[in-house]
C-alpha cells in the first residue's frame, strides 16, 4: 500500500506543487517558444512514467500476498528502504535530469522547425 499511496502522489506531483507563478509563466503569450510550458509538459510525463511505475510495482506486492507467499519482516523492511532510495534519487536526480532532456529535446525541435 505504501508504494501505491507514493505512486498516487508521484502521478499528482505535476499538479500539485504548481503555483500561481508557474500558471501564469505556462500560460502568458511567449514570442516564438514557451519553455515554462514546455516544462510543465516534461515534468508530467516524467511523473506520470514513475508514478505508474510505482503503482504497479504497489499492485504486484498485493498480488503476491494475496497468493499467500510470505515473506520476513526484515524483507518488508528492505522494500520499504528500496523506496525511499528510489524517491530520493527521484527527486534529487532522475525528475530534473530527464525533464532538462526532454525539454531540450523538444526547444531543438522548436528551432529546427520540426
Amino acid at each position: 500500500m505504501v508504494y501505491d499511496a507514493v505512486g498516487i502522489a508521484t502521478l499528482a506531483a505535476s499538479s500539485l506543487y504548481k503555483i500561481i507563478d508557474h500558471i501564469t509563466a505556462q500560460t502568458g503569450t511567449q514570442w516564438d517558444y514557451n519553455r515554462e510550458l514546455a516544462k510543465a509538459f516534461a515534468y508530467a510525463r516524467v511523473d506520470t512514467l514513475t508514478g505508474s511505475t510505482l503503482l504497479l510495482l504497489g499492485f504486484i506486492i498485493q498480488i503476491v500476498s494475496l497468493l499467500g507467499i510470505k515473506s520476513t519482516q526484515s524483507f518488508g523492511y528492505v522494500l520499504l528502504g528500496l523506496l525511499a532510495l528510489m524517491v530520493l534519487l527521484y527527486w534529487t536526480y532522475i525528475r530534473p535530469t530527464a525533464s532538462e532532456y526532454i525539454i531540450d529535446e523538444v526547444q531543438e525541435r522548436h528551432e529546427e522547425g520540426i
